[in-house]
């Protein structure tokens, strides 16, 4: 009798465990956060076989997965405000300012370097280059993680030998693109929906998976297919038996990050995985630019106001590892407005915000051209 009561026992807490994943598994909310909607995502690609045509003409590198149109302007909403101009030079660069004087400073970085939500002379490049009066060539581009961004820079240095300073910003948010290799991997609901990229896998750079040339569109939804089964931030479709499922969802990587962002986002750089990738990039970047005789600077910009103090933690150990090789300088001086730095939670920066990381990177130009035992150019 005992036996059959073990044996109810059991089966009971079998079907428990079983119809707890099996209800996590099919709640929109929590699907949404433990399990994949790669199958979907994929199905939703399909029909887009002309706009990746139009991708590959107008927007896709090779290396770098994708890139800012070439000689264009063209209108976009604003945050909270009305239509924006971007116009982008022959180079791919956004237009700055007008000024030509002095040695060119070069930056790289994401959305938050090109100036999204802003006119062209309200970008934190142009702004810069109005407090040094000196050229400011602004190679940002939306969706870049720092991987992408430093090789960018080893293309384009060879563009300005005059050039004696680089900047390379670096969001907090960038961390986690920096280890995907398909975006929608990472942020399902992105306007990225071709944008393969290259990424770093345990503090090594992988290619662009979609490269040097791109796959043709049936090609391409395979490889997106294969993405969501083995990016960094893959998770698993909902299967039989449901608990395994969702044990295998949890014990993933990416959701044990995602967590770990949400309850200590400092905590972040302390992941294996993420500092080794953040390492390599900066050293690649750095050699990079001794190489092509510029000072190199490393900003950290945070994403949003509560996140400037992210990197506090990891820069002595940043700047004892650069120690007379770059300067590495974060956008955090608790004398600015920073309730102003976005014009709402979901934005980029406004006006104001561009000129408190334009302020922060004068300071380490400054720092990087006097301080710097770089062999810089003449």
């Amino acid at each position: 009798m005992r036996a059959i009561h073990l044996l109810l026992y059991l089966a009971f807490l079998t079907v428990l465990v079983e119809g707890t994943g099996f209800l996590i598994a099919h709640l929109p909310v929590t699907r949404k956060m433990l399990f994949s909607r790669g199958a979907l995502f994929v199905e939703r690609l399909r029909p887009r076989k002309d706009l990746y045509r139009a991708f590959v003409a107008d927007r896709y590198d090779g290396v770098l997965g994708w890139d800012n149109p070439r000689g264009r302007t063209g209108t976009f909403p604003g945050c909270r405000s009305g239509p924006i101009t971007a116009t982008y030079l022959a180079d791919a660069s956004r237009r700055t300012t007008e000024i030509e004087s002095g040695p060119p400073i070069l930056v790289f970085g994401d959305s938050f370097t090109r100036g999204d939500g802003v006119e062209d002379g309200d970008s934190y490049p142009a702004q810069l280059s109005r407090l040094l009066g000196r050229r400011v060539v602004n190679h940002g581009v939306g969706g870049y993680g720092p991987v992408q961004a430093a090789l960018k820079f080893q293309r384009r240095a060879v563009d300005h030998p005059g050039a004696r300073t680089v900047v390379l910003g670096i969001t907090d948010e960038n961390l986690f693109r920096m280890l995907t290799s398909y975006r929608p991997v990472y942020q399902w609901h992105t306007s990225g929906m071709f944008a393969f990229q290259p990424y770093m896998r345990d503090g090594v750079l992988r290619d662009n998976p979609n490269g040097p040339t791109a796959a043709p569109f049936d090609a391409f939804l395979a490889r997106a297919r294969q993405a969501f089964r083995e990016d960094y931030w893959a998770l698993p479709e909902p299967y039989f038996p449901y608990a395994a499922a969702l044990y295998d969802a949890l014990t993933r990587p990416a959701i044990r990050l995602r967590v770990l962002a949400g309850i200590n986002p400092p905590g972040v750089l302390r992941v294996a995985e993420v500092r080794r990738g953040l390492e390599a990039v900066l050293d690649g970047f750095v050699a990079s630019a001794e190489g092509a005789r510029m000072a190199p600077v490393v900003l950290l910009i945070p994403n949003k106001p509560a996140q400037r103090g992210m990197f506090d933690r990891i820069l002595p150990e940043l700047r004892a590892r650069f120690t007379a090789r770059a300067i590495v300088f974060p956008v955090r001086d608790e004398a600015y407005r920073w309730t102003e730095y976005l014009p709402s939670p979901n934005c980029h920066p406004g006006v104001y915000g561009y000129g408190i990381i334009a302020a922060h990177a004068a300071e380490a130009v400054r720092e990087a051209e006097t301080t710097l035992r770089v062999s810089v150019a003449p």
